[in-house]
């Protein structure tokens, strides 16, 4: 009775070893690459049936995020022309002199209510690229990327009357999409600068280990709320409380997903003299 119990163990361990083989890679498929597939030749027919069908699933999926995408990237193009236009006129009408101050606000208005929506649509075309499929990976100095992201924010920053600090004169070299992760800094400086209060900082550091580098952004704003902590990487959450719905909700996630493609993470939390703090942590580049 042992000797058959244990050759019965053996037979069944190897009978559902594809099945563990097939469960692994289909977590794989869920986690990480939806463009893989579960065929394997080497399988006996009926496995080969099933992962035929459940791989006919993924390409249905597949193409249905494609269409998705396609349609988030060509509609978020086609109306920015429209809002150029619009916000061009605006700002000509504004340049022109006139009687009384309440043409002014209204143009002013309908300006800042453009620069929103143009601000949402940026956003939609960094997610549905973030999305779509393999990044352009090249090494990445992360001093660099803080200095033109910086450079680029220090107008938005002296009109809030804001200071930026970047201590990053020197940091390791990553891997990843440039374009994207410097959209993604500049989306998290954005948020900095937007939510500290006027003669606050917003600072840049780097911290480093023998195998990752975590960038931090620093903020003197009110912090995340405990809503916000759970919820603030959900795209087109926006928040109650602490630091206000304005914004499009797409920030935080956009850089999770971007971050998370290149074999990083991201954190949120608060800083216990105030504000809030997001490290984004990167693999080291293989030299």
């Amino acid at each position: 009775l042992a000797g058959a119990f244990i050759a019965g163990s053996i037979i069944v361990g190897r009978g559902l070893e594809p099945l563990s083989t097939m469960a692994a890679a289909a977590s794989e498929i869920e986690a990480h690459d939806i463009t893989r597939r579960l065929s394997n030749s080497s399988w006996d027919e009926e496995l080969r049936k099933f992962a035929a069908t459940f791989d006919r699933m993924l390409d249905r999926l597949q193409s249905a995020f494609h269409r998705q995408r396609q349609f988030t990237a060509d509609a978020s193009h086609d109306l920015r022309g429209p809002l150029a236009v619009i916000r061009a006129e605006v700002d000509l009408a504004l340049a022109r002199s006139r009687d009384g101050d309440t043409d002014d606000a209204a143009f002013r208005s309908i300006r800042d209510e453009v620069m929103e929506f143009d601000r949402l649509l940026e956003g939609l075309l960094l997610a549905a690229r973030a999305d779509a499929g393999p990044l352009k990976s090249t090494a990445i100095d992360l001093a660099d990327l803080a200095a033109r992201a910086t450079g680029r924010l220090q107008p938005f920053a002296i009109s809030r009357h804001v200071h930026i600090s970047n201590d990053i004169k020197t940091a390791p070299v990553i891997v990843g999409d440039a374009d994207i992760l410097e959209r993604v800094l500049i989306s998290l400086l954005h948020n900095g600068i937007k939510f500290s209060p006027p003669d606050g900082t917003v600072s840049l550091c780097v911290l480093d280990s023998t195998k990752t580098v975590s960038l931090i952004v620093r903020d003197e704003g009110p912090g995340f709320s405990n809503e916000a902590l759970k919820n603030a990487f959900e795209r087109f959450w926006r928040d109650d409380a602490a630091r206000g719905r304005s914004g499009t909700g797409l920030g935080l996630a956009i850089a999770k997903s971007a971050v998370e493609r290149v074999g990083g993470s991201i954190l949120i939390r608060n800083v216990r003299s105030g504000g809030a703090e997001i490290e984004t942590v990167f693999p080291l580049a293989v030299r």
